[in-house]
This record gives C-alpha cells, sequence and structure tokens, in this order.
C-alpha cells in the first residue's frame, strides 16, 4: 500500500480517536454526576411529553438510556456501553427512580458515539434544550458550509450554497434534527467539510485525499446509528473534494489526479469505519468476553443487507420496495412535506436531463473533457446514495421514515450539475 496513503490515513484516524477519547473521557466525568443528568432527563421528558418532537423516539430513548447506565466500566464503556435495548421508553421512568429493578443489556452492533456527547451534555441542560441545540447545531452547520465557501474561487461559491439549500430543504432538520441519535452524524461531517475548506489544500495529493477520507469517515463511522450519516457523508466528500480541484490553479487540475484522489478519500472512508468496527468487536468479543458479539454483528449486518424481511426476489427487486417506502415517507424529510418533496424531486430529474446535454454541448463546441466532469462529478456522487440502498435494501425499506432523508442528495445534486453546465455554456460562448 502507498506509504502517502498509510500516513495520511493514520493522520486523519488518529486525530479523530483522540478526540473521541477526550469525548469519552469527558462523558464518564459528566456521568458521575447523575443527579444532574436526571434532573435534566426528568424535566426534559415533561416539557417535550415523551419525546414527541422527533420521528425515531425509540433511537432517542436508547441514547439517553446510555447516560444513566449504573456501574459503569472504563473500558466497557468506551467498547460497548450497556443500553436497555427492550422498549427503552417504557423503562426510561422507572431507570429514573431504581435502575436495579430495570432489565439492562449491552448493545453491541456500534459505538454510539451519540450516547458520549448525550451524556456531556444533558449535565449541562434539560433534555428538550439539549434537542434545541442540535437542531440549531444542524443549521448552523450548513451556515458555516456556505460561509466556508467564500474561500473558493467565486465560480465555486454558488454551487456549494445550492447544495447547503437543498439539503436544509430536504435532510428532516424539522423532524430529526433535535434527534440525539441521529443528529451528530449529519452536523459534525458538515462542520469538518467547512474546516477543511478553509484551511483548504496547497496540493491535492494521496496523502491529502486519505486523511480528508479517514477524518469523515471516522466522525461518520463512530456517531453513525445506520441513520443514513454515512452515504451522506461520503456523497458530500466527493462532492466538496471536486470543488477542492476546482478550486486549484488550472495547471494543476489533473484528470488522472483527480480520479485517484476521489479512489483514495473512498478507500480512506471505508477503511476508518472498517476499523472502528473491528476494534470494537474486538473489544467487546476478547477484551469484554462478550461471546456473541462477532456472530451478532454479523448476522445483523447479513440481515440489513438481505431482503429477507420484505420477501424481496432479489437484490433489485428489494432495492425497488425500498426506493418506494423511501418515496412515501419523503414527507419527513422535506420543508413542504410530500408536495415540497415532489417538486424538488421533479426539478432535479429535469435539472439531470438538462445537465448532460448541456455539458455534452460544452465538450462539442470546445473539445475540452473537462466539460464533462461538471456532470459527471456530481453524478457519481449522487451515486453513493442508491448504491448504498442497494446493498442496505432491507434496512432502508424498514427504516424508511428517517432513512429517507439521504435522498435529498439525488435531485440537489442535479441542481447543482445544470448550474455549473449552464455557467460554463455561457463562458464558451463568449468565447467564441
Amino acid at each position: 500500500m502507498n506509504i502517502s496513503f498509510i500516513k495520511g490515513w493514520s493522520r486523519g484516524f488518529l486525530i479523530c480517536i483522540s478526540l473521541f477519547v477526550l469525548l469519552g473521557f469527558a462523558s464518564i466525568i459528566s456521568h458521575k454526576e447523575q443527579a444532574k443528568i436526571r434532573a435534566h432527563i426528568v424535566v426534559g421528558l415533561q416539557e417535550i411529553e415523551s419525546l414527541n418532537t422527533t420521528k425515531d423516539n425509540w433511537t432517542d430513548c436508547l441514547v439517553i438510556s446510555g447516560t444513566i447506565v449504573p456501574d459503569l466500566n472504563l473500558l466497557e464503556y468506551f467498547g460497548s456501553p450497556k443500553l436497555i435495548i427492550d422498549k427503552p421508553c417504557s423503562f426510561i421512568d422507572a431507570a429514573l427512580l431504581d435502575t436495579s429493578k430495570v432489565l439492562w443489556n449491552s448493545y453491541d452492533r456500534y459505538w454510539h458515539g451519540s450516547v458520549y456527547l448525550a451524556t456531556v451534555a444533558l449535565r449541562l441542560f434539560d433534555l428538550s434544550v439539549v434537542q434545541y441545540i442540535y437542531k440549531f447545531a444542524m443549521v448552523l452547520s450548513l451556515i458555516c458550509l456556505c460561509l466556508a465557501g467564500f474561500k473558493l474561487k467565486h465560480d465555486l461559491r454558488v454551487p456549494l450554497i445550492l447544495v447547503c439549500l437543498g439539503v436544509f430543504s430536504g435532510v428532516g432538520i424539522n423532524s430529526y434534527g433535535g434527534h440525539l441519535g441521529h443528529s451528530p452524524t449529519y452536523f459534525l461531517p458538515l462542520f469538518a467539510f467547512a474546516v477543511f475548506i478553509v484551511l483548504g489544500f496547497d496540493k491535492l495529493t494521496i496523502f491529502e485525499a486519505a486523511t480528508f477520507g479517514a477524518v469523515i469517515g471516522t466522525i461518520a463511522g463512530y456517531f453513525d446509528l445506520l441513520s443514513g450519516g454515512i452515504p451522506f457523508s461520503l456523497a458530500m466528500s466527493i462532492f466538496v473534494w471536486y470543488l477542492l480541484w476546482l478550486n486549484m490553479p488550472l495547471q494543476d487540475q489533473e484528470f488522472k489526479g483527480l480520479f485517484i484522489g476521489i479512489a483514495i478519500l473512498c478507500l480512506a472512508y471505508v477503511f476508518s469505519v472498517f476499523m472502528l468496527v473491528t476494534i470494537k468487536l474486538f473489544s467487546a468479543a476478547v477484551l469484554l468476553g462478550h461471546p456473541d458479539a462477532i456472530p451478532g454483528f454479523k448476522g445483523e449486518l447479513l440481515w440489513r443487507m438481505s431482503g429477507e424481511e420484505i420477501n424481496a426476489e432479489g437484490r433489485l427487486d428489494a432495492a425497488a420496495m425500498a426506493t418506494k417506502e423511501l418515496w412515501v415517507h419523503r414527507d419527513y424529510a422535506f420543508i413542504g412535506g410530500a408536495k415540497g418533496g415532489s417538486i424538488v424531486f421533479w426539478v432535479g430529474g429535469f435539472a439531470w436531463i438538462l445537465a448532460l446535454c448541456v455539458s455534452w454541448y460544452n465538450y462539442l463546441i470546445s473539445r475540452n473533457t473537462k466539460e464533462i466532469l461538471y456532470f459527471l462529478m456530481p453524478f457519481l456522487a449522487a451515486m453513493v446514495v442508491p448504491l448504498w440502498f442497494l446493498v442496505f435494501s432491507n434496512h432502508g425499506f424498514i427504516h424508511a421514515w428517517f432513512m429517507t432523508r439521504v435522498i435529498c442528495l439525488i435531485p440537489v445534486f442535479g441542481i447543482v450539475s445544470v448550474y455549473m453546465c449552464l455557467v460554463r455554456c455561457k463562458l464558451n460562448r463568449s468565447s467564441l
């Protein structure tokens, strides 16, 4: 493996892991203030009437339960936080009164970085306030990403702003923005994109691509509860990397370097998620002695990738059924509900067709292969979403009510693509 990849990936992965270890210690310290945490949960539950401000209450309750786990062990807290897995919402009130009367169990499938963040937050604020802070963080991350765009060339600012507006309209901020389990896996990568754009790169080498992919992949892998953060941040990573490539001086914009960079970025991203899962399973199975950690994870993973639950006849049939279900639940994600989602998709579909035509026209009149990239690169970023649901069709079907947020990227990247192609068309015609 290329030494530059190893160095770049290691830098990004270790920086993130170091920060997450600090977050873990902060949450352990915060966990000792159980009186404050429980008081904030009780007040919050009363104010928001049993978490009715979010759609996926079960996962919110799961995260809240993790903040009141009795008898914490340091290693187990990092490796496999103990959470209630059987009707956690109904057990929260009982757990607040007496945790010894509640059946606790280990929930081995994820890192649950959201639990550690929620523990720190609930030490400081009431539950309802924490949810509003998370929702504000979602909006603020998009604003920061827009502002970061002013570090780019003038003609690259509008595409980034369009993406932010599209994500704002279709990522379900009203329904899921304050979600303790789901929200961090969206707003933290968005903040990271803003940081990368502001800091910039002198050269987009394998080292930089590996670092970029490692950071975003580690964040997503650490906080994602299979709620869409992984495909969302990977698709956004490809697009942001393309903008960074366009922001380079013309003499440094090499096609081969662009595609190698994206391939390295994706490899580093996937490798980071893989390493997080491996460390987690090693901690659970070897250090903590959970006999079913690896078999249980394998079974859950294969089940999510299969079509068994929906009785699909094949991979494509399962993906088609998942797509239909995602479309049905678009009202949970888009501003304006189902009608707003339909409008965005109709506009996005037309935009994709027009972008393809205009990019081909631009190529014909300029004979510059670069013109095709204004269609191809947003298209590659958008294709991450259907590819994800092709692989995880069972999960996409069953959890369509919150996974539907990810599909907003498909029309959004189409709108961005046609804008960039039309700008190029105007420049090409003026130079004739």
